[in-house]
């Protein structure tokens, strides 16, 4: 039984590190918002043992976590506080050492990383503050120290997806334009971007002590989530007006001139999709020995209205991720499956969980899948 509630959770060797939030309170006294880090024992499963923990003040909101390292990311009004704590004892002990606040507030999971000595982490400081790129020296852990920085990127747009790879990161900000009454275009309006564009940055962190902004793309909507590919990048997101599921395809391999090879829109105005909420909604299947393509499998639910009703219908689409390309393949609707959140290989098939059932899937037919 642990306090707060979950933020997340790692798994390093035989033990299990939890950060859990939630406001904290003694003799009826409230005395404010506070983190707990707790190490737990998993050799024995049967028995697992609360090895270590930490109390902290402040609402944790994301953390990272290396072999070494638990990084923790805390609100602390408009900026982010970072706090690391030593986890090298493989028995779970765990040690505080320095921390570090930055301007802006943390925004999840890929919007931090841990590269060589140095932290890396995107903060978000609205619309006119923009976002913020923070470069943290960790070589010694009990003075964590600022080395670069990118401060006011995109003012007026908001911070979606991050993805950092190597001495790169990649991050999506999107422009939202308001439609007056009446509607005037605004000014800055590009035709073809809809009610809002989405730009992906391009940033080099090859000089940690000065990172540089080297491309730039804009194109409609917004990718949620970023799965690196080499010098390609597959994207998940909102299409065009922040309207159905969109899956892109970039290349990467000019920094300084990004390009879509291809968007594809999936769905209705108004689907919904997993693979808008958690990176884990989104499956690439790789075969190699079959001489296929990777294909990418995605759930989206439909609302159709009928007789007055909402009925939500469910799908699986599935798509060939080519080097240059995606191809829509096979959509499979069946009633059965629900609401589907995962999917993940089993065998030559692929199982789906969702909110009502388990399923089996075939597609040894890309074009016609359905449920084994």
């Amino acid at each position: 039984c642990m306090p707060g509630e979950l933020v997340s959770s790692r798994i390093v060797g035989d033990v299990l590190y939890a950060v859990t939030t939630g406001v904290r309170s003694w003799e009826g006294y409230v005395l404010g918002d506070t983190t707990w880090v707790l190490s737990i024992d998993l050799a024995d499963p049967r028995s697992m043992i609360l090895v270590d923990y930490r109390v902290m003040a402040g609402e944790s909101h994301e953390i990272h976590v290396t072999p070494w390292a638990l990084f923790v990311a805390q609100s602390i009004g408009s900026r982010t506080e970072i706090d690391y704590i030593d986890i090298l004892d493989p028995g779970g002990i765990m040690y505080e050492r320095g921390s570090i606040t930055v301007p802006g507030e943390p925004q999840g999971r890929w919007h931090m990383d841990a590269w060589g000595s140095t932290f890396r982490i995107v903060t978000y400081s609205g619309l006119a503050g923009g976002t913020n790129l923070h470069v943290i020296d960790t070589s010694d852990p009990d003075h964590l120290q600022q080395l670069g920085a990118v401060s006011g990127l995109a003012e007026g747009e908001e911070l979606w997806a991050t993805r950092f790879v190597g001495e790169k990161v990649y991050i999506v900000t999107y422009l939202r334009f308001e439609e007056p009454d009446p509607w005037e275009p605004p000014d800055g309006w590009w035709e073809g971007t809809g009610t809002g564009s989405d730009p992906l940055w391009v940033i080099s962190l090859e000089d940690p002590r000065s990172p540089e902004i080297q491309g730039e793309l804009i194109i409609p909507g917004w990718s949620n989530f970023i799965f690196p590919r080499g010098d390609r990048l597959l994207t998940a997101g909102r299409g065009t007006d922040g309207e159905l599921v969109a899956m892109s395809l970039f290349d990467v391999s000019d920094p300084y001139d990004p390009l879509e090879l291809r968007r594809l829109e999936i769905g209705r105005t108004a689907s919904t999709s997993e693979v808008n909420e958690d990176h884990r909604g989104v499956t690439i299947l790789e075969d190699e020995d079959s001489g296929d393509p990777p294909l990418v499998v995605i759930p989206y639910t439909n609302d159709v209205w009928s007789g007055g009703r909402c009925t939500p219908v469910h799908h699986l689409q599935f798509i060939d991720l080519l080097e240059n390309d995606l191809v829509m393949r096979g959509d499979l609707e069946d009633e059965s499956l629900g609401r589907v959140v995962r999917t993940t290989p089993l065998g030559s098939r692929i199982l789906s969980i969702s909110d009502r059932s388990v399923g089996v899937i075939h597609y040894f037919d890309r074009d016609r899948p359905g449920v084994t």
